[in-house]
């Protein structure tokens, strides 16, 4: 973490600035999630990694596995919230996804396996929209990304 993080994390568990600037919380602890996301696709077999994306449920944490994850090996982030969405599924040979943050009962329905791994604390003591986010491996793509991806389309 760096010092300026670790100053707003400071910062905003004292002063909860973000009840006047929501997105001030948002980016704490990035580089611990980009992490813990690469230490759950780094378990898996490398076989299966060639054939897993990184799937997001929100704009910060496709934005923290973009920023971080490319020096910790992780591919880019993919996204069904907001104009994320509009840059498309994944590759068409990618059917598994490590998924942060991701509505499991939509998981469940769009592919056969889904088994949660893990759950992220910013450990810094200040809430945020990754705090507590579940992180999901799963496998077996029922159908195609084209068929499927209009499901993961989420504006709220």
């Amino acid at each position: 973490m760096t010092v300026a993080s670790a100053l707003l994390a400071r910062a905003l568990h004292t002063v909860p600035l973000q009840k006047l600037n929501y997105d001030l919380a948002e980016t704490i602890a990035w580089p611990k999630l980009a992490a813990l996301v690469a230490r759950e696709y780094d378990s898996l077999p490398a076989p299966q990694r060639r054939q897993t994306a990184v799937l997001a449920g929100n704009y910060g944490e496709a934005g923290a596995i973009d920023r971080y994850g490319p020096g910790l090996g992780l591919p880019q982030a993919y996204s069904g919230a907001n104009n994320f969405w509009l840059w498309g599924p994944p590759p068409a040979g990618e059917d598994s996804v490590i998924a942060v943050n991701v509505d499991p009962r939509l998981l469940h329905r769009e592919f056969v396996h889904v088994r949660q791994v893990a759950t992220f604390w910013n450990g810094l003591g200040v809430s945020d929209d990754e705090q507590g986010a579940t992180i999901f491996v799963a496998t077996g793509l029922r159908s195609s990304w084209a068929q499927a991806w209009p499901a993961f389309r989420d504006y709220s």
